[in-house]
Protein backbone atom coordinates (compact mmCIF):
# COMPACT_ATOMS: atom_id res chain seq x y z
CA UNK A 1 0.00 0.00 0.00
CA UNK A 2 1.11 3.25 -0.67
CA UNK A 3 2.20 5.34 2.47
CA UNK A 4 1.56 8.99 2.69
CA UNK A 5 4.62 10.78 4.35
CA UNK A 6 2.41 13.89 5.14
CA UNK A 7 -0.94 14.53 6.36
CA UNK A 8 -2.71 17.91 6.17
CA UNK A 9 -2.56 20.26 8.79
CA UNK A 10 -5.21 20.01 10.94
CA UNK A 11 -3.81 22.35 14.05
CA UNK A 12 -4.15 26.34 14.43
CA UNK A 13 -1.50 28.49 13.65
CA UNK A 14 -1.00 29.52 17.53
CA UNK A 15 -0.38 26.12 18.41
CA UNK A 16 1.94 25.56 15.98
CA UNK A 17 3.61 28.85 17.45
CA UNK A 18 3.57 27.57 20.91
CA UNK A 19 5.59 24.17 20.09
CA UNK A 20 8.51 26.74 19.99
CA UNK A 21 8.56 26.85 23.90
CA UNK A 22 9.12 22.96 23.53
CA UNK A 23 11.37 22.12 20.63
CA UNK A 24 14.81 21.57 20.28
CA UNK A 25 17.17 24.41 20.44
CA UNK A 26 18.21 24.53 16.54
CA UNK A 27 20.84 27.44 16.77
CA UNK A 28 22.90 25.07 19.41
CA UNK A 29 21.98 21.75 17.45
CA UNK A 30 25.28 20.21 16.19
CA UNK A 31 24.15 21.51 12.34
CA UNK A 32 25.12 17.66 10.79
CA UNK A 33 22.17 16.72 13.28
CA UNK A 34 19.58 19.24 11.69
CA UNK A 35 18.72 17.38 8.47
CA UNK A 36 17.85 14.12 10.81
CA UNK A 37 15.62 16.10 13.39
CA UNK A 38 13.67 17.97 11.00
CA UNK A 39 10.61 16.22 9.58
CA UNK A 40 10.44 15.11 6.01
CA UNK A 41 8.52 18.17 4.79
CA UNK A 42 10.28 20.48 6.86
CA UNK A 43 13.65 19.00 5.05
CA UNK A 44 12.04 19.69 2.20
CA UNK A 45 11.26 22.99 2.69
CA UNK A 46 14.67 23.56 4.24
CA UNK A 47 17.10 22.25 1.30
CA UNK A 48 14.63 24.65 -1.31
CA UNK A 49 14.96 27.23 0.87
CA UNK A 50 19.05 26.90 0.71
CA UNK A 51 18.90 26.52 -2.83
CA UNK A 52 17.40 30.53 -3.38
CA UNK A 53 18.24 31.65 0.56
CA UNK A 54 16.57 34.95 0.37
CA UNK A 55 13.29 36.07 -0.72
CA UNK A 56 11.39 33.33 -1.42
CA UNK A 57 7.12 33.68 -1.47
CA UNK A 58 4.66 31.09 0.45
CA UNK A 59 3.84 30.67 -3.15
CA UNK A 60 7.06 29.40 -4.40
CA UNK A 61 7.34 27.11 -1.62
CA UNK A 62 3.67 25.67 -2.40
CA UNK A 63 4.07 25.29 -6.39
CA UNK A 64 7.89 23.94 -6.62
CA UNK A 65 7.39 21.21 -3.24
CA UNK A 66 4.05 19.80 -4.90
CA UNK A 67 5.45 19.34 -7.94
CA UNK A 68 8.30 17.23 -6.48
CA UNK A 69 4.93 15.31 -4.77
CA UNK A 70 2.94 15.23 -8.25
CA UNK A 71 5.86 13.72 -9.87
CA UNK A 72 6.62 11.22 -6.87
CA UNK A 73 2.89 10.05 -6.67
CA UNK A 74 2.83 9.39 -10.93
CA UNK A 75 5.80 7.18 -10.75
CA UNK A 76 4.01 5.04 -7.99
CA UNK A 77 0.18 5.17 -9.82
CA UNK A 78 1.90 4.33 -13.06
CA UNK A 79 1.38 0.71 -12.00
CA UNK A 80 -1.61 0.54 -11.80
CA UNK A 81 -2.55 2.36 -15.23
CA UNK A 82 -0.46 -0.50 -16.86
CA UNK A 83 -1.60 -0.64 -20.34
CA UNK A 84 -4.68 1.84 -20.10
CA UNK A 85 -5.08 4.05 -23.41
CA UNK A 86 -4.20 8.04 -22.88
CA UNK A 87 -7.04 10.35 -21.81
CA UNK A 88 -7.72 13.73 -22.74
CA UNK A 89 -8.75 17.02 -20.79
CA UNK A 90 -12.48 16.57 -21.91
CA UNK A 91 -12.72 13.80 -19.56
CA UNK A 92 -13.23 13.62 -16.14
CA UNK A 93 -10.15 14.74 -13.26
CA UNK A 94 -9.94 11.40 -12.34
CA UNK A 95 -8.93 10.23 -16.27
CA UNK A 96 -7.46 13.49 -16.48
CA UNK A 97 -4.90 12.39 -13.73
CA UNK A 98 -4.89 8.66 -15.26
CA UNK A 99 -3.52 10.95 -18.69
CA UNK A 100 -0.80 12.60 -16.42
CA UNK A 101 1.04 9.70 -15.09
CA UNK A 102 0.87 7.94 -18.37
CA UNK A 103 2.68 10.79 -19.71
CA UNK A 104 4.99 11.71 -17.12
CA UNK A 105 5.94 7.83 -17.47
CA UNK A 106 6.47 7.70 -21.11
CA UNK A 107 8.35 11.36 -20.36
CA UNK A 108 10.52 9.53 -17.66
CA UNK A 109 11.57 6.50 -20.03
CA UNK A 110 12.66 8.24 -23.23
CA UNK A 111 14.62 10.25 -20.47
CA UNK A 112 16.78 7.18 -20.66
CA UNK A 113 16.13 5.93 -23.87
CA UNK A 114 15.83 8.68 -26.35
CA UNK A 115 16.30 12.58 -25.46
CA UNK A 116 15.15 14.39 -28.35
CA UNK A 117 11.69 12.46 -27.83
CA UNK A 118 12.34 13.61 -24.07
CA UNK A 119 12.44 17.54 -24.92
CA UNK A 120 9.28 17.28 -27.08
CA UNK A 121 7.26 15.15 -24.26
CA UNK A 122 8.68 18.05 -21.74
CA UNK A 123 6.82 20.54 -24.15
CA UNK A 124 3.62 18.52 -24.40
CA UNK A 125 3.77 17.84 -20.65
CA UNK A 126 4.54 21.60 -19.90
CA UNK A 127 1.30 23.15 -22.07
CA UNK A 128 -0.79 20.44 -21.69
CA UNK A 129 -0.66 20.30 -17.60
CA UNK A 130 1.02 23.41 -16.04
CA UNK A 131 0.66 26.09 -18.59
CA UNK A 132 -2.35 28.35 -18.49
CA UNK A 133 -4.68 27.82 -21.75
CA UNK A 134 -8.37 29.18 -22.64
CA UNK A 135 -9.90 26.44 -20.72
CA UNK A 136 -7.83 26.29 -17.29
CA UNK A 137 -5.02 28.34 -15.62
CA UNK A 138 -2.09 27.29 -14.65
CA UNK A 139 -2.61 26.94 -11.06
CA UNK A 140 -6.13 25.17 -11.47
CA UNK A 141 -4.39 22.40 -13.25
CA UNK A 142 -1.91 21.96 -10.64
CA UNK A 143 -4.07 22.20 -8.24
CA UNK A 144 -7.00 19.33 -10.13
CA UNK A 145 -3.76 17.45 -10.15
CA UNK A 146 -2.89 17.56 -6.21
CA UNK A 147 -6.75 17.09 -5.28
CA UNK A 148 -6.63 14.16 -6.86
CA UNK A 149 -3.60 12.54 -6.31
CA UNK A 150 -4.91 13.28 -2.39
CA UNK A 151 -8.04 11.57 -2.83
CA UNK A 152 -6.32 8.72 -3.94
CA UNK A 153 -3.37 8.20 -1.98
CA UNK A 154 -5.11 10.09 1.30
CA UNK A 155 -3.75 13.31 1.91
CA UNK A 156 -0.25 12.60 0.12
CA UNK A 157 0.87 15.90 -0.92
CA UNK A 158 0.71 18.61 1.53
CA UNK A 159 -1.45 21.37 1.08
CA UNK A 160 -0.70 25.07 1.33
CA UNK A 161 -2.14 25.44 4.76
CA UNK A 162 0.54 22.37 5.69
CA UNK A 163 3.33 24.22 4.14
CA UNK A 164 2.76 27.84 5.55
CA UNK A 165 2.12 26.14 9.18
CA UNK A 166 5.61 24.48 8.15
CA UNK A 167 7.23 27.65 7.95
CA UNK A 168 6.12 28.92 10.97
CA UNK A 169 7.64 25.66 12.70
CA UNK A 170 11.18 26.33 10.79
CA UNK A 171 10.99 30.04 12.16
CA UNK A 172 10.48 28.76 15.64
CA UNK A 173 13.37 26.71 15.04
CA UNK A 174 15.30 29.84 14.27
CA UNK A 175 16.40 28.56 10.83
CA UNK A 176 13.73 30.38 8.82
CA UNK A 177 12.77 34.01 9.32
CA UNK A 178 9.93 36.49 7.32
CA UNK A 179 9.43 39.75 6.11
CA UNK A 180 6.62 41.65 5.38
CA UNK A 181 6.61 44.11 2.41
CA UNK A 182 3.48 45.99 1.43
CA UNK A 183 1.00 42.93 1.83
CA UNK A 184 3.49 40.47 0.70
CA UNK A 185 5.23 38.00 3.11
CA UNK A 186 8.77 36.67 2.24
CA UNK A 187 11.06 33.87 3.68
CA UNK A 188 14.46 34.08 4.00
CA UNK A 189 17.46 31.24 5.50
CA UNK A 190 17.91 32.87 9.06
CA UNK A 191 21.14 34.57 8.34
CA UNK A 192 23.40 33.18 11.24
CA UNK A 193 22.01 29.33 10.36
CA UNK A 194 22.88 30.14 7.06
CA UNK A 195 26.45 31.49 7.48
CA UNK A 196 26.85 27.90 9.86
CA UNK A 197 25.69 26.00 6.86
CA UNK A 198 27.88 27.79 4.47
CA UNK A 199 30.74 26.92 6.39
CA UNK A 200 30.04 23.60 6.88
CA UNK A 201 29.14 22.90 3.20
CA UNK A 202 33.21 24.05 2.65
CA UNK A 203 34.10 21.88 5.26
CA UNK A 204 32.50 19.15 3.10
CA UNK A 205 33.44 19.95 -0.32
CA UNK A 206 37.02 20.34 1.09
CA UNK A 207 36.39 17.02 2.53
CA UNK A 208 35.48 15.49 -0.86
CA UNK A 209 38.39 16.93 -2.70
CA UNK A 210 40.84 15.36 0.08
CA UNK A 211 39.62 11.79 -0.75
CA UNK A 212 39.95 12.04 -4.72
CA UNK A 213 43.29 12.96 -3.61
CA UNK A 214 44.23 9.66 -1.62
CA UNK A 215 42.41 7.39 -4.38
CA UNK A 216 44.55 5.50 -6.20
CA UNK A 217 42.34 5.20 -9.53
CA UNK A 218 43.84 7.63 -12.29
CA UNK A 219 40.05 7.79 -13.81
CA UNK A 220 39.05 11.11 -12.29
CA UNK A 221 35.51 10.02 -12.20
CA UNK A 222 36.16 6.70 -10.29
CA UNK A 223 37.88 8.70 -7.91
CA UNK A 224 35.21 11.00 -7.60
CA UNK A 225 32.57 8.40 -7.04
CA UNK A 226 34.82 6.43 -4.73
CA UNK A 227 34.83 9.66 -2.44
CA UNK A 228 30.91 10.09 -2.90
CA UNK A 229 30.21 6.52 -1.69
CA UNK A 230 32.39 6.55 1.49
CA UNK A 231 30.95 10.58 2.50
CA UNK A 232 27.38 8.55 1.68
CA UNK A 233 28.89 5.59 4.32
CA UNK A 234 29.85 8.22 6.49
CA UNK A 235 26.97 10.78 6.52
CA UNK A 236 24.09 9.65 4.66
CA UNK A 237 22.33 10.59 2.24
CA UNK A 238 20.00 12.91 3.81
CA UNK A 239 23.38 15.61 5.23
CA UNK A 240 24.61 15.31 1.69
CA UNK A 241 21.66 16.24 0.34
CA UNK A 242 21.25 19.05 2.65
CA UNK A 243 24.67 20.61 2.41
CA UNK A 244 24.30 20.29 -1.41
CA UNK A 245 26.79 17.75 -1.89
CA UNK A 246 25.73 16.58 -5.41
CA UNK A 247 26.58 12.87 -5.38
CA UNK A 248 23.75 11.89 -7.55
CA UNK A 249 24.70 12.70 -10.65
CA UNK A 250 27.91 10.97 -9.70
CA UNK A 251 25.90 7.86 -8.36
CA UNK A 252 23.00 8.18 -10.31
CA UNK A 253 22.21 4.06 -8.87
CA UNK A 254 21.31 5.45 -5.84
CA UNK A 255 18.07 8.35 -5.70
CA UNK A 256 18.26 11.16 -3.29
CA UNK A 257 15.81 10.70 -0.60
CA UNK A 258 14.54 14.42 -0.92
CA UNK A 259 11.86 14.44 -3.67
CA UNK A 260 12.69 18.38 -4.79
CA UNK A 261 15.92 17.41 -5.28
CA UNK A 262 14.92 13.80 -7.00
CA UNK A 263 12.87 15.73 -9.35
CA UNK A 264 14.38 19.45 -9.22
CA UNK A 265 15.42 18.52 -13.18
CA UNK A 266 12.31 17.86 -14.40
CA UNK A 267 10.29 20.60 -12.08
CA UNK A 268 12.78 22.99 -14.84
CA UNK A 269 11.82 21.18 -17.89
CA UNK A 270 8.38 20.16 -17.42
CA UNK A 271 6.82 23.90 -15.20
CA UNK A 272 7.86 27.55 -15.25
CA UNK A 273 9.52 27.28 -11.78
CA UNK A 274 12.98 28.02 -11.29
CA UNK A 275 14.27 25.81 -8.28
CA UNK A 276 17.87 24.40 -7.50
Amino acid sequence: MFSSRYEKEKEPLTLTKEKEASGLDYSSLSIDLVPLYLTDLESEIMIYALSLVANISPKSFEKDIQYAYIFYAAEELALSLSGQKEYTLKDSQFTYLDAFVIDFNEYLKAKKEDPQKAKELAYKIREKYFTTDDKMSSEKKRLALVTQINKKLGNYIPYHIKINHTLVILEAKSLLQHKTIGKKTFWNVEPVFYQRWSERRKQLVEEKEQKMKEETAEDINIRERNALISMLEKYGNQVLEFFGIVYWEVIPEIEPFSLVVRYSKDILNLTTAKIL
